[in-house]
């Protein structure tokens, strides 16, 4: 089954901390998006809704959108749990980037909400096969 791949339209309509990005952004984070969401992905819902948070995701880690998330990431300061100003006190987050995390993912909301989705369609016994064989 081919299912309809998001455009940038249809991710500033989804997610409005996007609208102020050059589509040309939103365009190149949907093409990576193409590398993680396939037609496997359960029904025409659950494709569009993990290819739009990935998206989302890849946009935030790299500085782009409204949100804080990206606000911190266009200054390179993803992966804290703690960041203070006054006698600066940094903590890195104890998860991420451990060999039991999920990497990137578990640094933005996007990713958190994209994660909850491929564990839900693609959660039990893992079997390799043409579709998601790295999972």
């Amino acid at each position: 089954m081919t299912f309809t791949v998001p455009t940038v339209p249809d991710l500033k309509a989804a997610f409005t901390a996007f609208t102020g990005v050059s589509d040309v952004a939103v365009q190149f984070a949907l093409d990576e998006a193409s590398c993680v969401v396939d037609d496997c992905w359960g029904t025409q819902k659950d494709f569009t809704l993990a290819y739009l948070l990935y998206t989302a995701h890849a946009l935030t880690l790299n500085g782009h959108g409204g949100g804080v998330e990206a606000k911190l990431a266009a200054q390179g300061l993803t992966g804290f749990d703690t960041i203070r100003s006054g006698e600066l006190s940094v903590t890195r987050k104890s998860g991420v980037n451990s060999p039991d995390s999920e990497g990137s993912l578990d640094s933005t909301l996007y990713g958190r909400r994209f994660i909850e989705i491929r564990d839900r369609l693609f959660a039990g016994p893992r079997f390799v096969s043409a579709c998601h064989d790295a999972f």
